[in-house]
């Protein structure tokens, strides 16, 4: 609404709580949420706006914190639901985090929160991509703070610090050859506010584990963990390596009468789960013929997903006859 508009709303007596908060009359604004709230039970939008416009009122300063941590966490119920982006939480949370004062200290808080929310979507970044990702997308001027800002990374027992350049979750045992891996595969990281917030405050790997765990009890009896199987997987380079670290925990000679079927599980995950080199793609996802196969032959993709290879490596289905991409061979299965 114009500035205009504005004014001749007010002078109607038909604005709303943010028309008030807009033009300054504050104490108009209050009387608006409180009555939204009261009459309709109030959403994050009221509470937000009453703990914004209470922050300017001496009598109803001391409530501002209280109204602006309701509106927090119901944007971000809210957005959990789908309804919201997440922009509108970290706004509010900017809002609350001014009238919570230490402005400094809550900007570091902030800073490192989302440099963690970054790594548990890639794994490992060059620590000053990552603040620069950081100050971009939540609009957190971290730059200033650095030296302060690298001091609390190194106290932050969510992150590692190596060679104090590059900043990494503590179960990457390889950082830098994560690094390399990516620029090899050419991937361009683009998130968004949103995937820093699901990473935030979302389990990122539930769907795998819970879709895991089941298998690998009917497998190893309970002793392999979900966990384990994906922590392996993320540090593998390759396949073959992913299925040496497997035989290692598991004696796979111990489960010949299963081994066919469990070698389909272990190709079918390395296929399609999110990968930190990837920027939390899939192989699938990224439709590529380089699974990263290692010394692992086509000709054994072939044998353990039950499909037919020709000289060439080309891959076959035995019941269509369809020739097979390798990143699409778990279709088949």
């Amino acid at each position: 609404m114009s500035e205009r508009g504005e004014r001749k709303a007010f002078m109607q007596g038909t604005y709303s709580g943010w028309d008030s908060l807009r033009i300054g009359d504050y104490e108009a604004a209050v009387r608006e949420f409180h009555r939204s709230i009261d009459e309709q039970g109030g959403d994050f939008s009221d509470f937000w706006g009453l703990g914004k416009a209470s922050f300017f009122l001496v009598y109803e300063q001391g409530n501002a914190e209280l109204y602006l941590k309701k509106a927090f966490d119901l944007a971000l119920q809210e957005w959990k639901g789908g309804g919201i982006p997440y922009d509108i939480v970290e706004a509010i949370e900017k809002d609350l985090n001014r009238v919570q004062g230490g402005s400094g200290d809550r900007v570091l808080q902030r800073g490192r929160d989302y440099v963690f929310a970054f790594l548990c979507l890639t794994g490992a970044m060059p620590l000053a991509e990552a603040v620069a990702g950081v100050e971009r997308m939540a609009n957190l001027k971290l730059l200033p703070w650095w030296d302060r800002l690298v001091e609390a990374v190194e106290k932050d027992e969510r992150l590692r610090l190596l060679g104090r350049e590059i900043v990494h979750l503590p179960e990457v045992r390889d950082p830098a050859g994560l690094l390399k891996a990516r620029e090899r595969y050419r991937v361009t990281l683009t998130f968004s506010m949103d995937d820093l917030g699901r990473a935030l405050h979302l389990d990122l790997w539930r769907e795998v584990r819970e879709a895991l765990e089941p298998i690998l009890n009917s497998f190893s009896g309970g002793n392999l963990k979900s966990e384990t199987v994906i922590r392996m997987a993320l540090n593998s380079r390759t396949f073959s390596e992913f299925l040496q670290e497997i035989e290692l925990a598991t004696r796979l000679h111990d489960l010949r009468y299963v081994i066919s079927n469990w070698y389909r599980v272990l190709y079918n995950l390395w296929v399609q789960m999110p990968r930190w080199e990837l920027g939390f793609r899939s192989l699938a996802d990224l439709d590529t013929e380089d699974l990263m196969l290692g010394e692992v032959k086509v000709e054994d993709v072939a044998r353990i997903l039950g499909l037919v290879a020709d000289e060439n490596g080309n891959l076959f289905c035995p019941h269509c006859g369809e020739k097979v991409a390798l990143a699409d061979a778990h279709h088949h299965v």
